[in-house]
């Protein structure tokens, strides 16, 4: 499962294991709140879904947040 987030709070998420690339995509937005870190994506049939998260570390490089089950998630700047 990958995700994309870019500057302007909005991205994209897709799936290689379901055989779904970047270009064809689910778009997301995506908010920064204190320590809360929220995705809204956007489903086929076009209703929001809101995620929230909580932020553990936030780096220029680097995001680590938890969901509300307690799994942590770590996402690393690629530069290509």
């Amino acid at each position: 499962l990958y995700y994309r987030f870019d500057g302007d709070g909005v991205g994209a998420t897709w799936d290689v294991a379901d055989d779904i690339t970047e270009e064809e995509s689910s778009s997301l937005k995506w908010d920064l709140n204190h320590s809360k870190f929220i995705h809204y994506h956007e489903m086929q049939n076009g209703v929001i879904v809101p995620k929230a998260y909580k932020i553990i570390s936030l780096e220029l490089d680097k995001l680590v947040y938890k969901d509300e089950y307690g799994s942590e998630f770590v996402f690393v700047k690629v530069v290509e």
